[in-house]
């Protein structure tokens, strides 16, 4: 799973979301290369990462995240809990994204 931040002041929440991953026992990276958003996201589709975590101001204000799939599909709004939940559900039915 790779996050991606929107823009800088946007690293330490999904630092702390990483965390939280990491914690649930998902294997998680967050993205702080200077590279812009898009580049961010077109590097992690090239790697076939299958979840793209994203936040941005809006995300912070309601304690969620912006789930993107690798097939550019994307969910706005994503409440952190639900997001861990969807992931371990996803590695423990070992489901394709």
């Amino acid at each position: 799973m790779q996050g991606i931040p929107i823009a800088e002041r946007h690293h330490a929440y999904l630092a702390d979301v990483a965390s939280r991953m990491r914690a649930a026992g998902i294997r998680v990276e967050v993205d702080d290369s200077d590279d812009r958003m898009q580049k961010k996201i077109r590097n992690a589709q090239l790697q076939k990462v299958p979840f793209m975590v994203i936040a941005g101001d809006n995300d912070i204000e309601a304690g969620a995240v912006s789930f993107r799939y690798r097939d550019g599909h994307q969910e706005n709004g994503v409440p952190i809990d639900e997001a861990i939940a969807r992931v371990v559900e996803a590695v423990a039915s070992r489901t394709q994204v």
